[in-house]
């Protein structure tokens, strides 16, 4: 015995394992054989001497090759602690727990053996419980049963690692078992016990509400993040309670954990499929996260670290939430949410600032974005960020997001404009496009597309334009087999070769405007000259990729109904570009869906412009709701009747509307006809088919057809309940919109002897009053609907709605 401890004491780190495994097997049968003869005084000598000569070994030599000896000190330590304490026994503890407590750390860490975990997990419990003095914990467990809540991080990480997994052959690493921690009802358990203790957090609550949930989201292995986000994601719901019940925190320790719990939340939400795929789950956050950024009690201790790290990681979190197109319009519609994001950016913090900005991107209307002072310093905080980001591999899911924002916010002119004025903001889109360490899809596409927006941008495209590298660089792109990335490039390169077709700047937008408000003549020979025009399709659609699966449906009914639809899914052949402009020049309607996917897409502003730019027959339908157009797609509708599907209460309700509008122009351009010819000499007389009605009724609720003769009897009873006109009710009873058409003209041809006659009917069929104010309002609502020739003295008002 005495030689194998003075070999392990002289030459410890330098023996073979061999020599190891001779020591070892020495020493295992002197203990042993000391423990059987009862000889406690030799015994811990013995034990004594060994784990002297066991300190100054490397631990790999004999914790993952001799588990033997392992073994024998981890039962010698349970033997003692179940006997009567004195000085020798106690001297020894100390010094076999402290060398456990030293030393099994990098053990549990490495170990890939669930038995050998737990064993280490134990020994290190007692070894840290003995050296702290808590000998009566101890005690209590080795005389009952396992109580979780008295069991430290090491045996936490381990027994709620061992929850659901009942083979214990399989393997476990150290990140896995901290991911069934926190994925474990005992995490909940723990959380809620914060109710209770309200001074400072227990080593329990400590290792698991701060240790794990830290471990979980400072994880920066990128290759298997993803991985450990789904895992965690699927306690969500049990997530979203406990946020629930704990705030708006009111104490330093509830603010601490959720600082800390909110941060692992929003790193579930980075990666966007698997925030995608748990949506519904994270959905169930936003309220509580409103709950907090809104509290005012927080607000005055936005001084302290920990509030400040709450409120960054709940408007982080909110962030990458609208990011989602099915949540955005839930986002939008909480009350007071945009004041609650512009508080933020008054915050002294950049990072506060930027997440604040960041949500308003997302969320904000055109008149809201020009209503915030200082877009260079919003843009400037962005340029930060982004400079910060590109050359860090672990914050390429911040620069993925940042882009996406800022093609956000380039939607919005001002924006735009100070991201083209800056001398960085192009220089680093160009960099993410072009250099090689940016192989990720998402990062070139990203860049690409906001190219693609600030091309809208004359200072930028023309930057742009005059970077060789970076349009051979797009030129090939435009070649690649990633179909992707192919039609961002083809839309960079038609857009800066189509310059002079696209309307880009307000001076330009403006003229389009007055001149489409003033030249009624032209529009009407545009309706003259477009029935006689033959189309290759009926209809093209214009549309976000988030909203395909309406616009499919849309697409079907069309089809079915025997409409020639064009729409990118099925009529791509060569250059996407080139084939959605030939699509738009030969379609008789294009169709605009909108949403807010549909407002941040370049490619869709593309098209929209484009349409516009050729005077094309424009229907624009809101497929995703809430939503009210702005900016420059509330210029390219305006003055046009919007197709809501959102609010429609059924798509074939809706579906109906597009039938309607559809028929409206073609039998409109059709009335137009003849008018035109007869009075071509004067144009004094030309008939202005401005939407005026429609713009003088804002009243009602729902979409009428534009033109009277195409009402059915339903919508005919509607108009009149909406514009308080119940006396007709009994008059009209079954008339559709050609007899209320045709009644109309007869009140317009006499109208005292048609008051007369009503009034008697009225008297004598209900026994009612026809008041003499409801009969010129009827007229005054009526003739809003009703075209009337040109040249016709009978006319008191002209007015047709058609888009």
């Amino acid at each position: 015995m005495s030689a194998s401890i003075e070999l392990l004491r002289d030459k410890g780190n330098e023996l073979s394992t061999e020599q190891l495994d001779e020591c070892f097997e020495e020493i295992v049968h002197n203990l042993t054989t000391a423990k059987s003869e009862d000889n406690r005084e030799a015994f811990l000598e013995l034990l004594t001497n060994v784990i002297h000569v066991l300190t100054p070994i490397d631990i790999t030599s004999y914790y993952s090759n001799h588990s033997s000896i392992v073994s024998v000190l981890y039962d010698a330590l349970l033997d003692l602690l179940k006997q009567d304490m004195n000085d020798a026994i106690e001297g020894v503890l100390i010094q076999l727990s402290n060398f456990f407590h030293q030393r099994l750390t990098q053990s549990l860490m490495n170990s890939k053996d669930i038995k050998q975990m737990l064993i280490d997990g134990i020994v290190m419990y007692f070894a840290r419980k003995f050296t702290r003095g808590e000998l009566q914990t101890i005690i209590f467990f080795m005389n009952s049963s396992i109580d979780l809540k008295q069991l430290d991080c090491s045996l936490h990480i381990l027994l709620c690692a061992l929850e659901n997994r009942q083979n214990e052959e399989n393997n476990l690493t150290e990140i896995e078992a901290v991911i069934d921690c926190v994925c474990s009802s005992t995490f909940v358990h723990i959380f809620r016990s914060l109710h209770s203790n309200e001074d400072e957090l227990t080593s329990d609550q400590e290792s698991l509400l701060v240790g794990c949930v830290t471990r979980i989201y400072r994880y920066n292995n990128l290759d298997k993040a993803t991985d450990l986000m789904r895992k965690v994601a699927r306690s969500l719901p049990d997530y979203a309670q406990l946020l629930i019940e704990f705030v708006p925190p009111r104490n330093p320790i509830h603010i601490k954990v959720l600082r800390h719990f909110v941060n692992m939340l929003q790193f579930l939400a980075i990666d966007n499929d698997v925030r995608h795929d748990y949506i519904n789950d994270h959905a169930l956050m936003l309220d509580p996260l409103l709950v907090i950024l809104r509290d005012e009690f927080l607000w005055k201790q936005i001084s302290d670290n920990d509030t400040t790290e709450l409120f960054d990681n709940a408007a982080n979190y909110l962030f990458l939430l609208s990011l989602e197109c099915n949540l955005l319009p839930v986002i939008k519609a909480k009350p007071n949410v945009s004041k609650c994001m512009l508080k933020l950016t008054e915050a002294e913090s950049d990072r506060t600032r930027l997440n604040g900005y960041r949500t308003l991107a997302m969320i904000m209307t055109e008149d809201e974005v020009k209503l915030l002072t200082e877009p260079d310093k919003i843009t400037a905080i962005f340029l930060k960020y982004f400079n910060s980001a590109i050359d860090t591999r672990q914050h390429r899911r911040l620069l993925e997001n940042l882009l996406l924002c800022l093609k956000s916010l380039a939607q919005h002119e001002q924006i735009r404009d100070e991201f083209a004025s800056s001398s960085s903001g192009i220089p680093l889109l160009v960099r993410c496009a072009t250099e090689s360490q940016f192989d990720s899809t998402i990062v070139k596409q990203r860049s690409l597309e906001l190219l693609l927006v600030m091309t809208f941008n004359k200072q930028a495209a023309n930057m742009i334009r005059d970077n060789n590298e970076l349009i051979a660089h797009i030129k090939i792109l435009s070649q690649s087999h990633e179909v992707a990335l192919q039609r961002v490039a083809d839309g960079i390169l038609w857009k800066l070769g189509n310059e002079d077709q696209i309307i880009t700047d307000d001076k330009d937008k403006t003229e389009q405007k007055e001149t489409s408000e003033n030249t009624s003549m032209n529009k009407s020979q545009t309706e003259l000259s477009a029935t006689k025009k033959q189309y290759e399709y009926d209809i093209m659609i214009s549309y976000s990729h988030n909203d395909k699966e309406l616009v499919y449906q849309i697409q079907e009914r069309l089809e079915k109904d025997t409409f020639r639809v064009w729409l990118d899914r099925d009529n791509m052949y060569g250059s996407p570009t080139r084939a959605m402009s030939h699509a738009i020049e030969n379609s008789e309607f294009v169709f605009f869906c909108m949403s807010d996917s549909y407002k941040k897409s370049g490619f869709c502003e593309l098209e929209a412009h484009y349409a516009y730019k050729q005077q094309c027959r424009i229907i624009p339908l809101i497929v995703k709701g809430p939503y009210r157009a702005d900016g420059w797609l509330g210029l390219l509708t305006t003055n046009k009747i919007y197709i809501d599907f959102h609010k429609a209460k059924s798509f074939d309700e809706a579906y109906s509307r597009i039938i309607q509008e559809i028929n409206g122009y073609r039998t409109s351009a059709a009335s137009i006809v003849p008018a035109v010819v007869k009075d071509h000499e004067s144009t004094g007389h030309v008939v202005d088919i401005k939407p005026v009605a429609i713009l003088s009724a804002p009243s009602l609720s729902r979409t009428l057809p534009h033109m009277l003769s195409l009402w059915s009897e339903d919508d005919v009873k509607y108009f009149l309940e909406s514009k308080n006109l119940h006396a007709m009710l009994p008059i009209c009873t079954g008339m559709n919109g050609s007899t209320l058409c045709a009644l109309h003209t007869m009140c317009r041809m006499n109208s005292n002897g048609m008051y007369e006659s009503l009034k008697t009917e009225l008297a004598q069929s209900s026994s009612k009053i026809l008041p003499i104010g409801t009969y010129l309002k009827f007229m005054e609502e009526t003739k809003k609907y009703v075209l009337v020739a040109p040249g016709d003295t009978n006319a008191v008002s002209v007015v047709c709605s058609i888009m």
